[in-house]
């Protein structure tokens, strides 16, 4: 069996190891292709970040529309609650008690003057 020999050095390359800068000083073409994925990758970059911002400042005026509403429907129904609440301090008073006696069921203080009208159209007056 034949064993190859480990304790020889093994033999360098013709070719001296170039650094990257090097080769793209021997290669302006791939330098400039470079450069131009660089700036596209970029552009390509900030078109997207400007239209995801676009589309987030559209979100948050239609979000500012429908808060702005329902801000003003709330105000709406707080001044109704108020004049329910007031309306219902009103009916448990005595004056409200009275109207209404007065006005459903007919109710006469004893001091009141009544009006009578007669409005069937009959004109029976004598005179």
């Amino acid at each position: 069996m034949n064993q190859p020999d480990t304790d020889k050095p093994i033999a360098e390359s013709p070719q001296k190891k170039r650094s990257f800068k090097e080769f793209l000083s021997e290669q302006p073409f791939l330098k400039k292709l470079i450069v131009i994925a660089c700036i596209a990758c970029v552009a390509i970059g900030f078109g997207i970040a400007v239209s995801t911002l676009s589309d987030m400042f559209d979100t948050i005026n239609a979000n500012n529309e429908i808060y702005e509403a329902k801000l003003e429907e709330n105000e709406s129904l707080l001044r109704r609650e108020q004049m329910l609440e007031s309306m219902v301090e009103y009916s448990k008073s005595h004056e409200y008690m009275l109207q209404l006696a007065r006005e459903r069921f007919g109710y006469v203080l004893p001091d009141d003057i009544i009006f009578q009208f007669d409005i069937s159209g009959d004109n029976n007056t004598n005179g």
